[in-house]
Protein backbone atom coordinates (compact mmCIF):
# COMPACT_ATOMS: atom_id res chain seq x y z
CA UNK A 1 0.00 0.00 0.00
CA UNK A 2 1.15 3.52 -0.80
CA UNK A 3 0.04 6.67 0.99
CA UNK A 4 -0.04 10.10 -0.59
CA UNK A 5 -0.63 13.53 0.87
CA UNK A 6 -2.78 15.82 -1.28
CA UNK A 7 -2.75 19.57 -0.68
CA UNK A 8 -4.58 22.12 -2.79
CA UNK A 9 -5.00 25.89 -2.49
CA UNK A 10 -8.78 25.60 -2.87
CA UNK A 11 -9.20 22.77 -0.34
CA UNK A 12 -8.06 23.65 3.20
CA UNK A 13 -6.06 21.08 5.14
CA UNK A 14 -4.59 17.76 4.11
CA UNK A 15 -6.20 14.85 2.32
CA UNK A 16 -4.55 11.46 2.65
CA UNK A 17 -4.93 9.03 -0.24
CA UNK A 18 -4.24 5.35 0.33
CA UNK A 19 -3.63 3.30 -2.81
CA UNK A 20 -3.76 -0.48 -2.46
CA UNK A 21 -1.79 -2.94 -4.58
CA UNK A 22 -4.65 -3.12 -7.11
CA UNK A 23 -4.66 0.66 -7.67
CA UNK A 24 -7.84 1.31 -5.69
CA UNK A 25 -7.69 4.63 -3.81
CA UNK A 26 -9.26 5.34 -0.41
CA UNK A 27 -9.54 8.98 0.73
CA UNK A 28 -9.05 10.20 4.32
CA UNK A 29 -10.51 13.68 4.98
CA UNK A 30 -9.95 13.72 8.78
CA UNK A 31 -7.26 16.43 8.57
CA UNK A 32 -9.11 18.48 5.95
CA UNK A 33 -11.83 21.12 6.12
CA UNK A 34 -13.06 20.21 2.65
CA UNK A 35 -16.70 20.92 1.92
CA UNK A 36 -19.02 18.07 0.93
CA UNK A 37 -18.79 19.17 -2.72
CA UNK A 38 -14.97 19.21 -2.57
CA UNK A 39 -14.97 15.75 -1.00
CA UNK A 40 -17.27 14.44 -3.71
CA UNK A 41 -14.98 15.92 -6.38
CA UNK A 42 -11.93 14.21 -4.85
CA UNK A 43 -13.81 10.93 -4.48
CA UNK A 44 -14.84 11.02 -8.17
CA UNK A 45 -11.22 11.50 -9.21
CA UNK A 46 -10.11 8.71 -6.86
CA UNK A 47 -12.14 6.19 -8.85
CA UNK A 48 -9.62 6.61 -11.69
CA UNK A 49 -6.51 6.23 -9.53
CA UNK A 50 -3.51 8.32 -8.45
CA UNK A 51 -2.40 9.18 -11.99
CA UNK A 52 -5.71 10.97 -12.53
CA UNK A 53 -5.08 13.24 -9.54
CA UNK A 54 -1.86 14.45 -11.10
CA UNK A 55 -3.62 15.16 -14.41
CA UNK A 56 -6.80 16.81 -13.10
CA UNK A 57 -5.64 18.88 -10.15
CA UNK A 58 -2.99 20.90 -11.96
CA UNK A 59 -0.32 23.30 -10.75
CA UNK A 60 -1.88 24.50 -7.49
CA UNK A 61 -2.03 20.98 -6.06
CA UNK A 62 0.72 18.88 -4.56
CA UNK A 63 0.57 15.12 -4.39
CA UNK A 64 3.46 13.64 -2.42
CA UNK A 65 4.07 10.01 -1.57
CA UNK A 66 4.65 9.67 2.16
CA UNK A 67 7.71 7.73 3.20
CA UNK A 68 8.94 8.88 6.60
CA UNK A 69 11.47 6.37 7.88
CA UNK A 70 12.48 5.73 11.47
CA UNK A 71 15.95 7.12 10.82
CA UNK A 72 14.43 10.36 9.50
CA UNK A 73 12.30 10.57 12.66
CA UNK A 74 15.22 9.74 14.95
CA UNK A 75 17.45 12.45 13.47
CA UNK A 76 14.71 15.07 13.41
CA UNK A 77 13.66 14.41 17.01
CA UNK A 78 17.32 14.51 18.06
CA UNK A 79 17.17 13.33 21.67
CA UNK A 80 19.76 10.59 21.41
CA UNK A 81 21.12 11.04 24.94
CA UNK A 82 17.86 10.54 26.86
CA UNK A 83 15.62 8.57 24.51
CA UNK A 84 15.77 4.85 23.84
CA UNK A 85 16.27 4.22 20.14
CA UNK A 86 15.24 0.59 20.55
CA UNK A 87 11.92 1.37 22.30
CA UNK A 88 11.15 4.24 19.92
CA UNK A 89 11.80 2.04 16.90
CA UNK A 90 9.60 -0.74 18.29
CA UNK A 91 6.73 1.73 18.66
CA UNK A 92 7.45 3.23 15.21
CA UNK A 93 7.22 -0.20 13.58
CA UNK A 94 3.75 -0.76 15.06
CA UNK A 95 2.40 2.56 13.72
CA UNK A 96 0.50 3.03 10.46
CA UNK A 97 2.19 4.87 7.58
CA UNK A 98 -0.13 7.84 8.04
CA UNK A 99 0.63 8.11 11.76
CA UNK A 100 4.35 7.84 11.04
CA UNK A 101 4.15 10.74 8.60
CA UNK A 102 2.00 12.80 10.96
CA UNK A 103 4.38 12.12 13.88
CA UNK A 104 7.36 13.11 11.75
CA UNK A 105 5.71 16.28 10.43
CA UNK A 106 4.47 17.36 13.88
CA UNK A 107 7.92 17.40 15.54
CA UNK A 108 8.68 21.11 14.77
CA UNK A 109 5.21 22.14 16.00
CA UNK A 110 5.70 20.15 19.20
CA UNK A 111 9.15 21.64 19.82
CA UNK A 112 7.87 25.19 19.22
CA UNK A 113 5.02 24.71 21.72
CA UNK A 114 6.99 23.32 24.65
CA UNK A 115 6.70 25.85 27.49
CA UNK A 116 9.91 27.51 28.60
CA UNK A 117 11.70 25.45 31.23
CA UNK A 118 9.88 22.24 30.31
CA UNK A 119 11.88 19.32 29.00
CA UNK A 120 10.68 17.61 25.83
CA UNK A 121 9.31 14.09 26.08
CA UNK A 122 11.53 11.13 25.30
CA UNK A 123 11.13 10.05 21.67
CA UNK A 124 9.30 6.87 22.63
CA UNK A 125 6.95 8.83 24.93
CA UNK A 126 6.26 11.30 22.11
CA UNK A 127 5.25 8.38 19.86
CA UNK A 128 3.15 6.69 22.56
CA UNK A 129 1.32 9.92 23.42
CA UNK A 130 0.33 10.52 19.77
CA UNK A 131 0.50 14.28 20.28
CA UNK A 132 -0.06 14.96 16.57
CA UNK A 133 -3.68 13.81 16.99
CA UNK A 134 -4.53 16.47 19.61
Amino acid sequence: MKTFLLTNEQIPGEIFLHEDDLGKVRCDFTKSDATIDQQRFVLRISLSGIAEFRRVLGEDSKLVELQATFEMFWHRYDDKVNSSKKRAEQKWNKMSEVDRQRAYNFIPTYFNNIPYGTRRKFAETYLNAELWNN
